[in-house]
C-alpha cells in the first residue's frame, strides 16, 4: 500500500491474510482520533465549542475540536496477530518524524511485534565484515588498525545505542518490566535508564550479562552454520589489482598531502587547529575519505578557493620573520606551494573544476 492510497474499509482488510503497508502511510495513522485540523479530545473528553455561535453549525473560523470529523483508522479496528517493521531501527529514532511510528504501533491492537533489522545496535554488537581473503600483511595490518579505531569509536557511542535499544524494548516490543504498564495492568514497572544504561555505563558487576541477556531475549539471528546448511556458495576469490595513476589523480593526491603539510606546519602540530590533534579525529577521517579516497574516482577533490588559500598560507608561513621554520617544514611548504600553483596553472585542471568533472 503506497503513501498516497487510502486504507481499504475493515471489511475489505479482513479478506487478507497479510497486508503491505509503506512506512509514511503507517506513520500517517497517528492522525487516528483527530479531527480535521489534527486536534484531539482532552483527557478523553470532548471539547466543548465555545465560538460565539456555537450549537448546531460552526462558524467558519471555529478553532474547537469537531467529534463528528474524528479520523477512525481501520487499523485500529481489527486485531492483528503480528506487526513487522522492517528496517526496524527506525523505531528507535528519537526524531518526532520517526516517533509517529511508534504511537501508531502502541496503539495497534497486535498480538506480536516484530522488528527486522541488520543494525539494531552498531556498538554493542561490535561486528566487523571485513575481508581479509587474499589480503597483503600491510593491506591486512591497516585494516585491523581501522577495525580498532572504530572500536574506540564505538565505545563512546555506547550511550546512544542503550538509548535506542531502550527505545526499542520499551516503546516498540513493550517488554516488561521495562515498558510502561497498559490500562488495566499494574503500575509497577523498572527504569531502563537506571537498572542498564546507567548501570552498563559505570561497568557494574553484571550490567554486560544484563544487556546479553535482554538481547538474547528478544534477538532471533542467523548463524552462519545455519545458513550453509541450506545454500552452498561458490569459493570466493579475492585479488587485488593496484591501478597506477595518471596526472590529474597524482595531481589531487598531491593536493591533498600539500593540504595536510600546510596545516601542519601553520599550526605548529599543537591545539585544535592541528588536523591529527586528537580531538580532531573524525573531521581527519572524513577528510580522508572524501578527499584521499574518491578525489581519484569521482571528482577531482579540491576547489580553486581551496587550493588558492592553501598556497596563500603556505607562502605567508614560508616568509614570515617571526618563524623559524627547520629545513622539513620548509620544504614541504614549498612542496605544497608548487603543487598548488601546477593545479591553478593548468587549464584543463580548472576547466574540470568548474564543470565538476575527471580529468
Amino acid at each position: 500500500m503506497k503513501s498516497s492510497e487510502e486504507i481499504p474499509p475493515v471489511s475489505e482488510l479482513l479478506e487478507y491474510d497479510l497486508v503491505i503497508i509503506a512506512r509514511p502511510r503507517f506513520d500517517m495513522e497517528e492522525r487516528e482520533g483527530r479531527d480535521k485540523a489534527g486536534r484531539r479530545e482532552s483527557g478523553g473528553k470532548p471539547l466543548i465549542c465555545r465560538c460565539p455561535y456555537k450549537g448546531a453549525t460552526r462558524t467558519a473560523d471555529c478553532v474547537c475540536f469537531d467529534r463528528d470529523a474524528v479520523y477512525k483508522s481501520p487499523l485500529m479496528s481489527i486485531r492483528w496477530k503480528r506487526l513487522i517493521v522492517d528496517e526496524g531501527h527506525s523505531m528507535a529514532s528519537s526524531s518526532t518524524l520517526m516517533n509517529r511510528g511508534v504511537c501508531v504501533a502502541q496503539r495497534l491492537p497486535v498480538e506480536r511485534r516484530w522488528i527486522v533489522s541488520a543494525t539494531p545496535v552498531t556498538g554493542l554488537l561490535g561486528m566487523s565484515s571485513g575481508m581479509n581473503i587474499g589480503e597483503t600483511e600491510e593491506a591486512l595490518e591497516a585494516r585491523r588498525e581501522q577495525e580498532l579505531e572504530e572500536r574506540r569509536v564505538a565505545q563512546t557511542n555506547e550511550a546512544n545505542d542503550l538509548e535506542k535499544l531502550g527505545r526499542i524494548v520499551c516503546d516498540f516490543l513493550r517488554v516488561r518490566p521495562w515498558a510502561l504498564p497498559s490500562e488495566g495492568q499494574s503500575n509497577e514497572y523498572a527504569s531502563w535508564k537506571v537498572y542498564i544504561s546507567k548501570g552498563f555505563m559505570q561497568r557494574q558487576p553484571g550490567s554486560t550479562d544484563c544487556v546479553r541477556s535482554i538481547l538474547q531475549r528478544i534477538m532471533i539471528r542467523h548463524r552462519l552454520k545455519d545458513i550453509e546448511k541450506d545454500i552452498t556458495l561458490p569459493p570466493l576469490y579475492h585479488t587485488p589489482v593496484y591501478l597506477e595513476p595518471g596526472f590529474f589523480e597524482r595531481l589531487s593526491m598531491n593536493l591533498f598531502l600539500g593540504g595536510l603539510a600546510s596545516n601542519a606546519v601553520a599550526s605548529e602540530r599543537v591545539d585544535k587547529d592541528y588536523m591529527f590533534h586528537p580531538k580532531n579525529r573524525g573531521p581527519l577521517r572524513e577528510l580522508t575519505n572524501n578527499l584521499l579516497k574518491r578525489s581519484g574516482f569521482y571528482w577531482m577533490g579540491h576547489s580553486s578557493a581551496d587550493v588558492q588559500l592553501m598556497v596563500s598560507v603556505s607562502e605567508r608561513c614560508l616568509t614570515d620573520p617571526t618563524k623559524h621554520h627547520n629545513k622539513q617544514d620548509r620544504e614541504l611548504l614549498e612542496s605544497a606551494i608548487k603543487s598548488g600553483l601546477r593545479a591553478l596553472g593548468n587549464p584543463v585542471w580548472n576547466a574540470c573544476i568548474r564543470n565538476s568533472e575527471m580529468g
